[in-house]
């Protein structure tokens, strides 16, 4: 199954008491819906899917898979646990009828500091998977993946594609051609996404699609018609909004969304709201996007 295009992280409304807020959640995914988005992804780092219980996450998988309504495409992020706990996660997102999942593999590099273990993991993983699995991975670095290595999980029939961040765009374009035109890649860095898709990318995961999406639509749109001069353009309109996002992580979003005719609102503790100069430099660097 492809996954191309440009999907937004959802993050998880919360009420006063800390519980999940459903009908706003509803109404920010409806929001969506009515975009040109390909789909969204449930529960990664900006859904504070680190939390989330494990039943909270199942929860939100199911409503999100109900209210989408076959019209986008719902990917399930697992977090960081053992091969058995993942296996469960994976089964669960498969069951409520999630298209794919995010699959993060646990920090080992202390365990095991000269190995790569979580090429096993992403394997073991797979091997009962009931859904398509895309692996987040870093390439590069002293455990890193090469793109060779990445070339190999890409072999394993349930595994279609990867997720990848904070990594330069010759070794992205490296792993496109390693992998071949099947595997999906999705960058999640804006100033990748353009350079990226142009040279056998995929797909695109950008947190700041939450609360602009029609302005992360429109870099690809530029890249498919072949205006690489109007992508780049319109990447340099959104760099600050993304160094924004990324500094100040899931508060800055939500208050962006809070902005933007979604609903952002509180934080989960320990989290808590942006300073008031933050709120107003979001607030400055989103005037310029289109919404």
């Amino acid at each position: 199954m492809p996954f191309r295009g440009i999907y937004a992280p959802m993050t998880t409304p919360f009420d006063h008491r800390g519980s999940i807020y459903w009908s706003k959640f509803d109404y920010n995914l409806e929001q969506l819906r009515r975009t040109k988005l390909s789909g969204v992804v449930i529960t990664d780092k900006w859904g504070e899917g680190p939390l989330l219980s494990a039943e909270e996450r199942a929860a939100i998988w199911k409503r999100a898979v109900e209210a989408a309504a076959g019209d986008i495409d719902i990917l399930a992020t697992i977090p960081a646990s053992g091969v058995s706990v993942a296996r469960k996660s994976v089964a669960i997102a498969a069951d409520v009828g999630c298209n794919a999942a995010i699959l993060e593999a646990p920090d080992l590099s202390t365990l095991a500091p000269k190995a790569n273990p979580a090429s096993l993991f992403f394997r073991a993983v797979a091997d009962t998977a009931k859904l398509p699995l895309l692996v987040s991975v870093q390439l590069g670095g002293l455990i890193g993946f090469s793109p060779e290595m990445l070339a190999g999980l890409s072999m394993h029939p349930r595994i279609v594609g990867t997720v990848l961040e904070h990594t330069p765009v010759q070794a992205i374009v490296a792993a496109a051609n390693a992998c071949g035109r099947d595997f999906v890649i999705a960058v999640r860095d804006l100033e990748c996404v353009a350079p990226c898709l142009a040279a056998g990318a995929s797909a695109a995961i950008l947190a700041l699609a939450a609360a602009v999406p029609f302005y992360a639509l429109s870099i690809e749109e530029a890249v498919r018609t072949r205006e690489h001069a109007a992508a780049e353009a319109l990447t340099d309109r959104g760099v600050d909004f993304e160094r924004l996002l990324n500094a100040h992580g899931v508060p800055a979003l939500k208050h962006a969304l809070d902005l933007r005719s979604y609903y952002g609102g509180i934080p989960r503790l320990p989290l808590l709201g942006v300073p008031p100069e933050t709120a107003g430099a979001i607030s400055l660097s989103l005037h310029e996007l289109s919404s």
